[in-house]
């Protein structure tokens, strides 16, 4: 039988974990530093290359609550997360 999946508000429960959109999962403030700063780190690409549409940068910010004009998204989004981390994610 396959998993009950739940979808409200841009967020989707399933198998016991919470996605945002294009089943991103939430990576803890403190890795995502750790992975963006002070540069970009070669950890990061495993978790780009899932996402290559960019939907990482848009679903972290989204499963912190913060919301961005789309004019402020371009590529894959990595300056904008780097500037969200330094402003103190």
């Amino acid at each position: 039988m396959a998993p009950t999946e739940i979808a409200c508000d841009g967020f989707t429960y399933t198998s016991g974990q919470f996605y945002a959109k294009e089943r991103v999962e939430q990576i803890d403030a403190t890795r995502l530093k750790a992975l963006f700063l002070p540069r970009v780190s070669p950890g990061r690409n495993a978790l780009l290359q899932r996402h290559r549409d960019g939907s990482f940068v848009r679903g972290q910010l989204q499963q912190y609550g913060l919301d961005c004009h789309k004019r402020y998204f371009s590529g894959n989004d990595i300056p904008l997360l780097r500037k969200m981390l330094q402003a103190g994610l």
